[in-house]
């Protein structure tokens, strides 16, 4: 099972991705699952409540069995030397 773990800054690399499962960080920490027609919608809502409060508990508390993350970062500006 694939979980891709996105937020705002990787929503683009998140809609271009394939998965099994789209957990959306939110700015407050929350965690949403959702599905793969929120996650195309723009604006991008989730329609579902969030099922954890915090990453943390999120990957404590794994619902799947051998779960593989994809976890989508930003690549941060490098400033040239």
């Amino acid at each position: 099972m694939i979980i891709v773990l996105f937020d705002d800054a990787t929503l683009g690399s998140a809609r271009q991705t394939s998965g099994d499962l789209f957990w959306y960080i939110a700015s407050n920490g929350a965690v949403y699952d959702v599905s793969r027609q929120d996650l195309m919608r723009d604006p991008f809502v989730s329609s579902r409540p969030a099922i954890f409060p915090d990453l943390e508990q999120a990957l404590a508390t794994m619902p799947v069995d051998d779960p593989r993350l994809v976890w989508l970062t930003q690549n941060p500006s490098v400033p040239e030397p």
